[in-house]
């Protein structure tokens, strides 16, 4: 069953680049007078590769949130799931949260997509719309690997790079897009063609 939605929120406990890394990146060693600058930079970078990319380059804090059903298997709505970051949580028949124990679910992660595996059924509050959900963080490594991480970090600090040379010049924005094309071939994920 895949989730009916879910919420999604970047956690700063692993920033992809580090405002050190991206002063020295610029060429600013030890100079914080231009950080507030240089932060929007560098969102703008993230934010610039992660679209080129089409899916998030960073930590984040993810809760998919399925309705009352008989369907055990639950499929998680991002790929690269550590079970170890895995929470599931449900709102029981008398509308109390609990966490399920570690031995009531089991995550598959040989499906197309990782998916949470219930040992039975748990009995669900009929008060909740939503009485089922599951937490757990998406990171870069464990959705990609490190070998393609390493390439979307030097992608984004390319793209640093480019927008704090530019900033406030005009520019082309399509000569950025040539590069991280080059750089970046294999890097997306192609969505599954229907046989």
């Amino acid at each position: 069953m895949r989730p009916a939605w879910t919420q999604a929120d970047p956690t700063p406990t692993a920033p992809i680049v580090s405002t050190v890394q991206a002063r020295n990146w610029v060429g600013l060693y030890g100079d914080s007078s231009l950080d507030a600058e240089l932060a929007v930079c560098v969102e703008a970078a993230i934010e610039k590769v992660a679209s080129f990319l089409d899916y998030r380059i960073e930590d984040t804090a993810i809760m998919d949130f399925y309705p009352a059903a008989s369907d055990r298997a639950l499929e998680l709505s991002e790929p690269g799931i550590a079970e170890a970051s895995v929470a599931v949580k449900i709102y029981d028949r008398d509308g109390a949260e609990q966490t399920l124990a570690d031995d009531a679910w089991s995550l598959d992660p040989t499906a197309e997509r990782n998916t949470v595996i219930l040992a039975a059924v748990p009995q669900l509050s009929a008060d909740y719309r939503y009485p089922l959900r599951v937490e757990y963080t998406s990171s870069l490594e464990h959705v990609r690997g490190p070998a393609v991480a390493g390439r979307i970090r030097a992608g984004v600090r390319m793209a640093l790079a480019w927008s704090w040379r530019t900033r406030g010049e005009p520019a082309d924005p399509h000569l950025l897009d040539k590069s991280l094309t080059s750089m970046l071939a294999g890097a997306r994920i192609e969505p599954a063609v229907a046989a």
